[in-house]
């Protein structure tokens, strides 16, 4: 008996909690004061902070689940074990490392902000 694979190149949908992951970290990433943030997420686009500033970094998006992994895993340690994970790249770690020193403020909030949710998290 064999047993046929089917590959498609469907988009993992997200449950709703990786829907209210996502979009609270969008509402944290639109109070960028200083640089120029784009996010790519399939055929998706979406911008945050200053066009018109010098620093510019770009991300793109491998799995979805990221946005829920960074939301509960603790924010910038949890980003950068999805990106050793290969969850999310970026053409320039660098810039991106830097548009997040920037802006301390929204660091800060994802760091401790949502650290009751990463306390619930890791109980269950």
């Amino acid at each position: 008996m064999s047993t046929n694979v089917i590959l498609t190149s469907e988009k993992p949908t997200l449950s709703w909690w990786g829907q209210f992951a996502k979009i609270t970290l969008f509402k944290l990433l639109n109070r960028l004061q200083t640089g120029h943030l784009t996010l790519i997420e399939g055929d998706s686009t979406y911008t945050f902070g200053e066009s018109s500033s010098t620093l510019h970094a770009q991300v793109m998006i491998h799995d979805p689940t990221v946005y829920s992994r960074i939301l509960v895993g603790g924010g910038s340690l949890a980003a950068g074990e999805t990106y050793v994970e290969g969850l999310w790249d970026t053409p320039d770690i660098t810039k991106v490392v830097q548009l997040l020193i920037r802006n301390r403020e929204v660091l800060d909030e994802l760091d401790h902000g949502f650290s009751f949710l990463s306390q619930w998290g890791h109980r269950i």
